[in-house]
């Protein structure tokens, strides 16, 4: 076991991949990726990597500015000893732009992989280790109600207990998506996601369109704008449901100010929106103020998912998670754990860091 690993190099790459189907949600549709891949390789060969999925939600991101964000570190990386990794990667996100989210997890992601491979022993290790498995919900997405139901139909043949239906944008084709999911899948767990679409008073009035059909979200996701915190606060306590926040917390600082009240109940922990060690303190602060945790991730490969679920598999106190986005992807671009039957990710093999490796096509894409 190497007690003081050395980076030797770091390569980036970027990583447009189209998906096999359009991902639509109020705020817009996704058809690929746009994400960043960084490699941190060691003096002893170990390669470890992470990817950056950039959101324009979360604090204007992009690929261009992802890169550019990761460039302006190897100079720095390059030579560097690992004797405390997380006084490491702290020293590291400080050196960075706060509102480059998704460059922060991407380079932190392929420096905990390389380190913990070198340290032999798996991600969710480092997270506390309290877990090897966790079950994932499915999303629908805004697609027309026939669409809906035959999407809840395959995702009921997986066997998936919990089901994410996208609404936001038209209460009559909300309410309708809803009853398609429900008719292929009616004991699933239900989670609600509008994406900023609402107001607080539309997302009150779909509320009440589904208390009247007896049907009650297990959450409630972003209803509003994410600024709108009164109207976040208002829909969880008219609504009487539980609300997650999402795109409102974006940042350490944003969580905090959220939780200078009693609502809202939940937060949706990702990885982009502020790096790992961020997401750390998000995730602390949550239990102890005896909040829901919630993980999910923006638009990415089984890499940066499995991440996700090694975080979640570590800290074993997440309610929900929504880490299915490798759905969506027709080509398999990773060797190693990602979304199963039921939803599962199943890290118990997993020896010593993410436990991926690039498939022979990403690697010729990314000319690794």
């Amino acid at each position: 076991m190497s007690s003081c690993p050395v980076i030797s190099k770091v390569l980036i790459r970027k990583l447009n991949e189209p998906l096999n189907e359009p991902f639509p949600i109020s705020s817009g549709s996704q058809n690929a990726t746009a994400n960043v891949l960084a490699l941190v390789i060691l003096e002893d060969g170990t390669i470890g990597y992470g990817e950056g999925a950039p959101s324009t939600t979360f604090n204007g991101d992009s690929q261009a500015l992802t890169f550019s964000a990761l460039s302006d570190q190897l100079s720095f990386l390059e030579g560097q000893k690992i004797s405390d990794v997380r006084s490491f990667l702290k020293k590291l996100d400080r050196r960075m732009p706060p509102e480059r989210g998704a460059a922060r997890a991407a380079v932190q992601m392929a420096v905990l992989d390389a380190w913990t491979r070198s340290q032999k022993i798996p991600l969710r290790s480092f997270f506390g280790g309290a877990r090897k498995s966790v079950l994932s919900d499915v999303t629908v997405t805004l697609i027309t109600p026939r669409k809906s139901r035959l999407a809840a139909r395959k995702i009921a043949r997986l066997g998936v207990q919990t089901i994410k239906i996208k609404v936001g944008c038209d209460l009559d084709e909300d309410e309708k998506r809803v009853l398609a999911v429900l008719a292929e899948a009616p004991r699933v767990r239900l989670i609600i996601d509008a994406n900023q679409g609402y107001s607080a008073k539309k997302a009150l009035d779909f509320l009440s369109r589904l208390k009247k059909r007896q049907i009650v979200p297990a959450l409630f996701e972003q209803p509003v704008k994410r600024e709108d915190l009164e109207g976040l606060f208002d829909v969880e306590k008219h609504g009487k449901v539980p609300v997650c926040a999402d795109e409102s917390a974006y940042s350490f600082k944003a969580v905090q100010n959220l939780f200078r009240r009693s609502f809202p109940s939940a937060v949706n922990i990702k990885l982009m929106k502020c790096g790992i060690i961020e997401n750390i303190q998000i995730a602390e602060l949550a239990r102890k103020k005896g909040k829901i945790l919630m993980i999910g991730g923006n638009i990415e490969t089984a890499l940066s998912m499995t991440c996700s679920a090694h975080f979640a598999c570590g800290r074993g106190d997440f309610s929900f998670v929504d880490l299915d986005t490798p759905l969506w992807f027709s080509q398999k671009l990773w060797k190693g754990p990602s979304i199963g039957y039921r939803g599962l990710y199943d890290l118990s093999k997993v020896r010593a860091g993410l436990g991926m490796e690039p498939m022979p096509r990403l690697k010729k894409l990314a000319a690794l």
